[in-house]
C-alpha cells in the first residue's frame, strides 16, 4: 500500500518541467499571494511522464535503439512578474531498451531505478487579449544501470552492469489561449538527444554495428515535432495539466501543480 502510494505520488510528478507551463492560468496569471504575487510565485508540482516509444539511431551505423520509459518526479518552479519562470526537477525513472540491427538481430535490456535531473525555464514574450506566445527550454540528464539482458529468449544477469546515459535538450515556441478554467496550447519544438550504451559484455555484441565497440553512441532523428496539451485551473491554489509530446518520442505527461 505504501509502495503504491509512493509510486502514485511520484507518478504525479513528472509533468511540471513540461507543463508547469507559461500558461498555468490560475498560477501564473492570477497568482496565489494577494500582495506578493505580482512579483514572485512558488510552484511545486507532482508529475507523471511516460514515454511510449523513443527511437534513436546509432552514430556511424544503421542500428537503432527503441525504448519505453516511465519517469516520476517532483518539481519546484519560481515565477517572476507573471512572465518568467525557472524550475528544477528530480525524481525516479525506469527504462527498457530494445536494440535492433539491419539484420534483425536484437538485444533487450532493463534498468534499475535511476535519478534524472531536469532544469529549464519559460518566458511569455507576448500577451495579447487571451492569446499567449511563449518560449520554452529544458535540459534533461539520465544515467541508467541495466540489470538484465534478454537475447534469444534468455534472461542474463551482469557482473558489471552496462550503463545507458542520455541527455536531452529541447527548445520550443508555444501558443496558448486562456479562458477562466481551461488553457489549451500547442507548440513547435526542436530536440537534440545524445545517448550512449557502455560496458556491455563482449559476448553480447550480436549487432553488427556494435562489434568490438566499448561504447555505442546514439542520436535522435527527426529533431522537430509538436507538443499539444491543456492546463485546467479549477482553483487559484492548484492546476491540473496534460501534455502529449510528438518529437523524437511519443509521450504523455500529467501534472498536478500547487501554489503557495
Amino acid at each position: 500500500m505504501r509502495k503504491g502510494l509512493f509510486s502514485l505520488l511520484l507518478h504525479a510528478s513528472l509533468f511540471c518541467f513540461y507543463v508547469e507551463s507559461p500558461y498555468g492560468p490560475a498560477l501564473i496569471q492570477k497568482g496565489v499571494w494577494s500582495d506578493f504575487n505580482t512579483f514572485f510565485t512558488v510552484q511545486p508540482a507532482f508529475v507523471f511522464d511516460t514515454v511510449f516509444n523513443r527511437k534513436l539511431q546509432a552514430g556511424g551505423g544503421n542500428s537503432t535503439v527503441s525504448f519505453h520509459e516511465t519517469s516520476e518526479m517532483a518539481d519546484i518552479a519560481f515565477t517572476f512578474l507573471h512572465r518568467f519562470s525557472a524550475y528544477v526537477m528530480t525524481g525516479g525513472a525506469k527504462t527498457d531498451l530494445s536494440l535492433q540491427s539491419p539484420g534483425n538481430n536484437y538485444l533487450e535490456l532493463f534498468s534499475n531505478w535511476a535519478i534524472p535531473w531536469v532544469v529549464g525555464g519559460k518566458a511569455i514574450i507576448l500577451d495579447w487579449h487571451n492569446f499567449l506566445l511563449s518560449l520554452d527550454g529544458k535540459y534533461l540528464q539520465q544515467n541508467f544501470k541495466m540489470k538484465t539482458l534478454l537475447t534469444d529468449g534468455m534472461l542474463a544477469s551482469f557482473v558489471q552492469a552496462p550503463k545507458f546515459s542520455l541527455t536531452d535538450y529541447q527548445i520550443g515556441v508555444l501558443v496558448g489561449y486562456t479562458t477562466a478554467l481551461l488553457t489549451p496550447f500547442i507548440g513547435f519544438y526542436y530536440e537534440n538527444v545524445s545517448a550512449a550504451l557502455s560496458r556491455l559484455p563482449a559476448s553480447y555484441y550480436t549487432l553488427s554495428d556494435f562489434d568490438s565497440a566499448s561504447s555505442v553512441s546514439f542520436i535522435n532523428t527527426p529533431r522537430m515535432g509538436l507538443v499539444i496539451g491543456a492546463d485546467i485551473s479549477p482553483h487559484d491554489l492548484f492546476a491540473l495539466s496534460f501534455q502529449v509530446r510528438m518529437i523524437t518520442e511519443t509521450a504523455l505527461a500529467l501534472t498536478l501543480t500547487f501554489g503557495f
